[in-house]
């Protein structure tokens, strides 16, 4: 770097200049290695908020469907749920199973299992309205929260949601879910309550042949069943019919007993019997 300077005599005259040269070569070392530390920390810290967005997606979804996993789901529905409180809306939640899924699984393997798992997600969170959040319960159920959404509300969304698996999972498996649907009426006084009705209309749907939507009704609390909010053709399989306990108690071991040694005297004393019959016949 070169400086100059002019020099003035005592009458103020212009006596000359004054040039000075100094090495600035490590000062611009330095600064460069300062704008390329600069530069490393800028990207580091790009890397840094990747891999935070990594982590937190680990963290919160589901690896096999994508979507939302119970923990994070739960932390979601406890801050809609207060919300819903403070503010008095409406809040609904969705339970959906799917139909016969350990026939389908134990039927064409675990990879077609998991497949249907990922394809019903995605018909989920195609399906589901704005604004809601899709998280997998467990197993092969999958829950939908629906804030700012009555029961009535609601119920019309999950009849969405079971109608496009119906439709678009027909083929090749015939993947059909039966839905529940609850939401937070005045008395209920935590989500988790909200959670079970909703999980008892699931079971209602599922008992009354799957592949429909029930709403909560104070019915089941007494075990009886919930009117269905919406209804397909039920599913193909059906549950064996058992015999009735009345039936069971009219048989009488020991009068069995009796006839049978009656009848057997009775084909000893029978010269003719004895000469047609044989053992196999009588057993």
């Amino acid at each position: 770097m070169v400086g100059c300077s002019p020099i003035f005599d005592a009458q103020e005259r212009h006596a000359g200049n004054l040039v000075s040269f100094q090495d600035i070569t490590e000062l611009e070392n330095h600064k460069q290695k300062i704008e390329c530390t600069l530069s490393e920390l800028s990207e580091s810290k790009e890397q840094l908020r990747q891999q935070n967005e990594k982590l937190h997606e680990l963290a919160s979804k589901d690896m096999l469907t994508g979507v939302f996993n119970r923990r994070y789901l739960f932390e979601h529905l406890e801050n809609y749920w207060e919300s819903a409180v403070d503010q008095c809306h409406s809040l609904s939640v969705v339970m959906l199973d799917v139909d016969h899924f350990k026939k389908l699984n134990d039927g064409y393997g675990h990879s077609v299992g998991d497949q249907v798992l990922r394809d019903v997600a995605a018909v989920i969170r195609a399906n589901a309205p704005e604004f809601s959040v899709v998280g997998r319960y467990g197993g092969e159920e999958f829950c939908v929260v629906l804030p700012n959404m009555d029961a009535s509300r609601a119920g019309q969304a999950a009849e969405k949601i079971r109608h496009s698996i119906q439709t678009q999972l027909e083929h090749p498996y015939r993947v059909t879910a039966s839905i529940g649907v609850a939401s937070n009426l005045p008395e209920i006084g935590t989500y988790q309550i909200m959670l079970d009705r909703a999980d008892k209309a699931l079971y209602s749907a599922k008992r009354s042949g799957r592949n429909a939507v029930h709403c909560w009704s104070p019915s089941l609390e007494n075990g009886e069943p919930s009117k269905p909010s919406s209804r397909s053709a039920p599913g193909r399989l059906t549950k064996a019919a058992q015999p009735s306990p009345s039936s069971s108690s009219s048989v009488n071991p020991d009068a069995d007993l009796s006839n049978m040694v009656k009848e057997l005297k009775e084909i000893s004393l029978s010269p003719q019997t004895r000469k047609s019959e044989t053992p196999a016949n009588i057993r």
